[in-house]
Order: structure tokens, then C-alpha cells, then sequence
């Protein structure tokens, strides 16, 4: 066909060198832009996931940071705990006392444990679980009338251990007593009596 000997027609020309040179120089330019546009995305992409990973390892260490503190925390208000009431148990001035389950709990018992010097730490055992709005409270017996001494909340089991600071007292206690109350307590004992006991 007459086309198809068209194509053949035409005499074959060399193209000049230079422009040989211009064609392949533009090639490798374009493969090299394209080479540089996906590096550049891929740095980009691993970029984005080392951010990533270093927030979420902020977060993490923030997290422990944090939970290490609470601990230290703990620790100390134990190891201050411990201290206080070491001072009491080796104060010379020491008097031990045994509180007896009353009425309302005759299965319960606490000691008190006073220094003049140095505090009182109370413990009791079988305390009931308090009813809402209460909260018991430990009474310092003394010549004139009870002084209290503060509140305190049992655990789930009934055991109660506390450290009270030594308020002013005119005379020495001739005892200790534990009372249910309000939640917050009172300045005066109201209502029954769940823990006695005298010197």
C-alpha cells in the first residue's frame, strides 16, 4: 500500500551528535529528578514515623516518670509512718492501754499506745463497717471531760491503725475510748461507744 511505503520513502538522516548528547543528557536529568522526588518522599515518610515513635515514647517515660514519683511518695509517707511510731514505742514516757469491745461490737479490741512527748498510735481489730455518714472517733478520758484525739476509718477487715498528735491536755488521760460520729467528727462524744479502756 502506499502508506505503508511512505514510511520507507523518506531517506534515513543521522541526527547531529550534539543533539544525541542534549537527548540522553535529559533523560538521566529526569531519571535523577525522579530518583530525588522518591527519596524525598521516603525521607519524609521516615521522618514522620521516627516523630511518631519519639512522642510516643515521651508519653510512655512521662507515664513511668510519673508512676516512679507516686512511689518515692508512698515510700517516704511509709517510711515517716514508721518513724513516728518507732518514737512513740521508745518513748520513755510510754503508757500502754487495752480497749475492749463494747455493746455495739464486744468482738472488737484496740491498743493506745501514748506518749506525751511524742503522740499516740492506735490500733483496733473486728471493728463493724461504717454506716454512711459516720466515722469513728478516739477520745482521750480524762478528769474533766473527753478530748478527742481525731477520726479514722477502718479497713474493709475491721483493722484501724493511725498516729494522733498529743493535743493539749491539762491532766494525763485515765484513758481511751472510741465513739461513732458524724462523718467529720464532733467536739464532744454523741453517740455509742464501740472501743473503752482505762489505765
Amino acid at each position: 500500500m502506499v502508506a505503508d511505503r511512505l514510511a520507507y520513502a523518506a531517506p534515513s538522516v543521522t541526527p547531529p551528535s550534539r543533539v544525541r548528547v542534549r537527548l540522553l543528557s535529559s533523560l538521566s536529568k529526569s531519571a535523577s529528578e525522579s530518583r530525588a522526588g522518591s527519596w524525598g518522599w521516603m525521607a519524609a515518610a521516615a521522618m514522620l514515623i521516627v516523630s511518631l515513635g519519639l512522642g510516643w515514647y515521651a508519653v510512655s517515660l512521662r507515664d513511668r516518670i510519673r508512676a516512679l514519683e507516686q512511689q518515692v511518695a508512698d515510700a517516704l509517707r511509709t517510711t515517716e509512718a514508721a518513724r513516728v511510731r518507732l518514737a512513740v514505742l521508745t518513748a520513755p514516757d510510754l503508757t500502754d492501754v487495752a480497749l475492749a469491745g463494747q455493746a455495739p461490737a464486744p468482738r472488737a479490741s484496740g491498743r493506745a499506745l501514748w506518749s506525751r512527748s511524742q503522740g499516740l498510735v492506735f490500733a483496733a481489730s473486728a471493728l463493724p463497717p461504717l454506716p454512711a455518714g459516720r466515722t469513728y472517733q478516739l477520745w482521750y478520758l480524762t478528769a474533766n471531760a473527753p478530748v478527742s484525739a481525731g477520726v479514722f476509718e477502718p479497713e474493709p477487715d475491721g483493722r484501724a491503725i493511725g498516729f494522733f498528735a498529743t493535743p493539749e491536755l491539762a491532766t494525763a488521760p485515765t484513758g481511751f475510748a472510741v465513739s461513732l460520729e458524724p462523718e467529720g467528727g464532733v467536739p464532744a462524744p454523741t453517740g455509742a461507744i464501740y472501743l473503752a479502756g482505762q489505765q
